[in-house]
This record gives structure tokens, sequence and C-alpha cells, in this order.
């Protein structure tokens, strides 16, 4: 079956129990309701021009700040063309509990107790904004500027209190940087005389270690105790090479030496005409018998072992002039080779040293440069530190109160008041229609 379609006004309930909200019924309600919904306006409105009426006027004085970089760009590194502290540094050295403390000290310095502000009021009344620059100027580094403007009831009031909070402020960043680049200064500048004085005796040291091992001298030494030794073997290798032929000489000849007799025995015998007188003479004597007996016997010098034996001494002599020779020789280059061993080693130990004493001198001598350079960057931003930030705009008296935004209040304060108004309407209306189905 279907059912049928209620008409216009009429509320009905769906299956699910829920009703139908008529938009002209909340219309017709609100209408009903409408010196409810004026009246919560009108409260509300009526409240927001009281208040606006009743709160003081306030004065805002505004002043800006630069800052500058410490070091000069003409000096700095790329990488230190920067603002010392950050912009979150900045703001809470702005508003740290001592410094504003130390502000209302001195601004409302004799006034009574319930006249001086607490520190929470003048942080509320104090506004900080940073900005920070993003493009570079030429050969200036990034810089920073600081917007800070004051409220108070009175003019007067209000510049005074800002002018000794910048004042107060610039002194507290300035004796920040002091401190820091003082310490900076002193530690470096200790740091250089440390490194000037290992330079310098590291210096004094090669020097010294140089006059003490010449090592040109050294090396033409070397290479006249390697020309020294290659002429040594050379002869012992040629004495060497000609003693044993000359012993093998010397041992032959002492054996044909001992083969030949020292002496010879010569005989010599009567000529014929002597031997045939003597015969005649002695016609039966014992010559006539036997005739040899008539020679004459002589013994002489064997020439042949004469001259085997001076052969044989004269050999044996070369062979001991030879041998000491050698045996010289030896000594000699034994002698040359412990010499060059030891100037050799002597050479490569002072070559190290040296080139040991040459990196030290290189890196004391870079870090001199490094320290040096930074001491000087030290130096200039210990002076410029007395001065970090610069006042560009000078707090003054202002005229005219600061606007509070009264129509803005007010439009927000009758739509506060159009809202609650229609609320109580449509809950006073829904308690009726209740109250009325009951009844």
């Amino acid at each position: 079956m279907s059912k049928e379609l209620p008409q216009r006004g009429d509320a009905y309930e769906w299956d699910n129990g829920y009703e139908e909200i008529d938009l002209v019924d909340i219309l017709s309600s609100l209408w009903k309701r409408k010196l409810m919904i004026a009246a919560a306006t009108f409260v509300c409105v009526t409240c927001a021009l009281g208040w606006l009426l009743l709160t003081p006027r306030a004065y805002e004085s505004r002043t800006t700040l630069l800052f500058l970089p410490p070091l000069p760009a003409e000096i700095d590194s790329e990488e230190s063309r920067s603002v010392v502290l950050t912009p979150d540094t900045y703001f809470t050295l702005a508003t740290a509990d001592d410094l504003l403390h130390d502000v209302v000290s001195a601004a409302y310095a004799g006034a009574a107790s319930e006249d001086v502000p607490p520190v929470e009021a003048m942080r509320r009344n104090l506004n900080v904004k940073l900005a920070e620059s993003t493009e570079k100027a030429q050969g200036v580094p990034n810089q920073m500027a600081m917007s800070v403007s004051f409220r108070a009831q009175k003019p007067e009031e209000a510049m005074k209190v800002l002018t000794l909070w910048t004042e107060l402020f610039i002194q507290r960043n300035a004796q920040l940087f002091v401190d820091r680049t003082g310490s900076s200064f002193e530690f470096l500048g200790k740091s250089v005389e440390t490194v000037k004085k290992d330079l310098e005796a590291t210096e004094n040291r090669l020097l010294a270690y140089q006059k003490e091992n010449t090592i040109p001298l050294m090396k033409i030494r070397l290479s006249t105790l390697e020309q020294t030794y290659a002429g040594l073997m050379a002869q012992y290798n040629e004495k060497s090479a000609a003693l044993p032929p000359l012993e093998a000489e010397e041992k032959t000849t002492a054996q044909l030496l001992a083969k030949e007799p020292e002496t010879k025995t010569l005989s010599r015998g009567m000529s014929r005409e002597a031997l045939w007188n003597l015969a005649s003479q002695q016609a039966g004597g014992t010559a006539a018998k036997n005739p040899d007996e008539l020679n004459v016997s002589d013994e002489v010098q064997n020439s042949l072992y004469k001259q085997l034996k001076e052969r044989r001494s004269g050999a044996a002599i070369e062979i001991a002039s030879l041998r000491a020779s050698i045996k010289d020789l030896r000594e000699r280059i034994d002698k040359s080779q412990k010499e060059y061993a030891a100037l050799n080693a002597r050479i490569l130990s002072a070559e190290t040293e040296v080139a040991r004493l040459q990196r030290e001198r290189a890196t004391l001598q870079e870090s001199y440069a490094a320290l040096s350079k930074q001491y000087q960057r030290s130096r200039v931003a210990t002076v410029e530190a007395t001065d970090p930030i610069k006042i560009i705009e000078k707090p003054i008296v202002p005229r005219e109160p600061v606007s509070r935004g009264g129509i803005k209040i007010l439009c927000l304060a009758a739509l506060l008041g159009a809202f609650i108004g229609t609320t109580a309407a449509l809950v006073a209306e829904m308690f009726a229609k209740r109250a009325g189905e009951k009844a």
C-alpha cells in the first residue's frame, strides 16, 4: 500500500521514529520570539560597548634595532657571514625576566608599589618581531632587524619604558659579545704564542740537526767510499787471480829442485903427450897399469839447481808479497764496507729525521697561519663587539591611541547576541510545544 505524503506544514513521523523539520515552522517560531532575540542581541552589544567605553585607551611606542655581524666582510669567510645568534635566541634575550625586571625597576623608580606593573604584564604589553634578511647586499653579510613595540595607558610612559628597554637590551647584548669574543681572543692569543714557540723550536732543531748532519757532504763521502771500494775490489780480484799460478810455479820448481843435485863432479885427465912421457919414465909403474888414477876430479856447483833455487825463492817472495797484499786489501775492503754501511745508515737516519722535522714545521706553519687569521678576526670582533646593535628607529611619544577594533568587537557582540537569542527562542518554543501536546 502506498502511503500518502503529508501536506506542507504538517508534521509526521518517519519509520525510523524521527520527525521532519519544517523551515517555515522554525522561522515562525523565531518570529514569535523576536523580542527575546532582540533583547539578547541588545544585551551583548551593550556589554561590548560598555567594555569599550570603560577600558582605558592604550598608546603604543615603537623602535627598530639592526643587528650587525661581528666581523667585517672583507676579512671574514663565507661560512661566518651570518648573524651571531639565532632569532629565537634574540627573542629569548628580549623577553628575559631579569631584563624586564630591570626595566620595571628603572622606569617606575619611586612609584608606589600598586602602580608598578608585574613582569608578566610587561611581557604581555611588549611585542617583539624579528625579520632576517634573505638577500645579501654587495659585500655585506646577512643582517637581522628587530621591531619592538610597547603599550601603556600614557604615551610618555610607553616611550620611557621602551627607551629604557632598548638601552638595557643593547648593553646586555654588547656584554654578551664582549665576554664571548674576549674569551675567544685570549684563548687564540695563547694558542698563537704556543704554536709560535713550538714552530721556532722545531725550526731551530731542524737547523741544528742539518748543521750536525750535512747530508750533501755525507753523500759525497759515500760516493767516494763507493769508488774506493770498487778500486780495492778490482785490486783484490786481480791479485787473488795472480796468486794460484805463482803457487803452482813454486810447487813445480820445488819438485824439480828436489831432483837436481846441488853440485857436480868433473874429472880431468892428462894429455896424450904427457901421458906417454910419464909412461916412458915409469915403464913399470902404477900410472902405466891404471892410467885413470892420473885423472884430477873437481866438484862444481850445478847451474840448473841454482837457477831453480833462485826461481823458487823469487816465486816464494812474490807469493808472500801477494798474500800480504791480499790480506791488506781484504782488511781495507772490510773496513770500507763497514764505513759504507755506517755512513749509509747515518744518511738514511738523517734524511728520515729531517723529513720528520720538515713535516712538523709545515704542520706548525699551517696551524700558525690559521690561528693568526682567527686571532686577527677575534681582535676586530673584540673591538666591534662593544657596539653590535644600531637603533634605526628611536621610540617617540605616540599622539594617537592604538586602535582596538571597536566596530569589529560590536559586530562580533551582535552576532553573539543573535546566536544566543536564537538558541533561547528555539528552546523556549520547543518547551512550549511539548507543554501544549501534554495538555
